[in-house]
Parts: structure tokens; C-alpha cells; sequence
């Protein structure tokens, strides 16, 4: 990896760590208003933004990561699923996994994070039987 791509990849993680922070106020708030259809809608953007600019960037486990998060957004932007307290938290979990990505890849940009329970959750979570397989995507 050269300097540019180093610091090219460090500034995105700094601007995904600011955007984590601002993301759990509104997973938070969403927790207070699981009918607001904007805050959803805006949630979902920001995930599948992150998703696009983690696969560009070469951090494949966040851009696999945020795909399985997007299918529990989705049932909720569709009313298929509640953002209820369960559904919340689990989001609130999710957010907490992104950081640890982050400050992990900080220090590493190379470093692989496990996150496979989580990942398990949020599918059975989407309705998914299946649960992820144990070396691939976002473990």
C-alpha cells in the first residue's frame, strides 16, 4: 500500500468515526419516534453510503457488515419490521461494531474483526435462516 492509499483510507476512517458519533444520536432518537419515516430513510442512506465507500476503499468486512445491516433498515423503511426497543439496540450494537472497525483499522488498516455473533443476529433478526459463514464476508 502506498502513502497516498494510507492516507487516503485514514481520512475516510476519520470521517466514518465522526459520522458513527452522529449516527447513534439518531439511532437513539429513533428509539424515541420508531415512526419517523425520515430518520429511517436517513439512517438507511448513511449505511448504504458507508457501505459504498468501504467496498471502494478496500474495507471489505464494513462493506459486507453494513449490506446485512441495510436488510434490517429496509423491513423497517418497508413496515416490515418495528423499530421497537429489541431492534433499536440491536442498531445501537451495530453502530458500536462500525467503531470497533475504525479504531481497529486505525491502528491496522490490514487487521481482520470478528463480528460474526452480531452479524448472525442482525440476520435472523432480517428473517435470514441462514447465518454467516464462518472465514467470509463480515466475520
Amino acid at each position: 500500500m502506498n502513502n497516498y492509499e494510507i492516507e487516503l483510507k485514514s481520512f475516510f476512517l476519520d470521517q466514518v468515526s465522526q459520522a458513527i458519533s452522529d449516527n447513534e444520536k439518531n439511532f437513539l432518537e429513533l428509539k424515541e419516534d420508531p415512526s419517523n419515516a425520515a430518520l429511517v430513510d436517513k439512517i438507511f442512506r448513511w449505511t448504504h453510503s458507508l457501505k459504498g465507500g468501504a467496498r471502494a476503499l478496500g474495507f471489505f468486512q464494513l462493506g459486507v457488515f453494513n449490506h446485512e445491516l441495510e436488510s434490517v433498515l429496509l423491513k423497517i423503511r418497508n413496515k416490515e419490521l418495528v423499530a421497537n426497543k429489541i431492534t433499536v439496540n440491536l442498531l445501537l450494537r451495530c453502530n458500536d461494531q462500525m467503531r470497533i472497525f475504525v479504531n481497529t483499522w486505525q491502528k491496522n488498516q490490514t487487521d481482520a474483526v470478528d463480528c460474526k455473533e452480531l452479524v448472525d443476529e442482525i440476520r435472523l433478526l432480517s428473517g435470514f435462516e441462514d447465518t454467516v459463514d464462518g472465514g467470509k464476508g463480515a466475520t
